[in-house]
């Protein structure tokens, strides 16, 4: 009896370790969120998670690109400002500023697919002058 309790007991915080892991994506700006949180912290197994858009956007461009908007700058997740946009529901827009008081900004556009939403291409990027 104390086997089968335990047995239960540990397949149970197993699932409920499972159900905590992977991406967050629900919505087009947690997509972005898990995104931004990749690239800042330099994960690319993060980014590989989220990243539907194939060889269009491959992890080590991705991170080429976007290496002079000093993403890995900015000190914490809420440092970083999310706006989904008013037309199109699947883009995001990333403000945020580095540590030179630089601000910089992206334009996601998120795929709405079976499992969640996931990074597809930027739509525009740069620094606000």
């Amino acid at each position: 009896m104390k086997k089968n309790v335990l047995l239960m007991v540990s397949l149970m915080f197993i699932i409920f370790l499972t159900a905590c892991g992977g991406v967050k994506n629900n919505t087009p700006v947690e997509a972005a969120k898990t995104l931004m949180k990749g690239l800042n912290e330099g994960d690319r197994e993060l980014i590989n998670e989220i990243n539907r858009a194939g060889d269009y956007w491959p992890i080590e461009y991705l991170l080429d690109v976007t290496r002079p908007l000093n993403i890995k700058d900015v000190d914490k997740m809420s440092d970083f400002d999310f706006e989904k946009d008013e037309e199109d529901e699947n883009i995001v827009t990333v403000r945020f500023e580095d540590k030179e008081k630089q601000q910089h900004f992206l334009k996601l556009l998120m795929s709405d697919e079976k499992d969640g939403y996931f990074f597809v291409d930027i739509k525009d990027y740069g620094t606000i002058k």
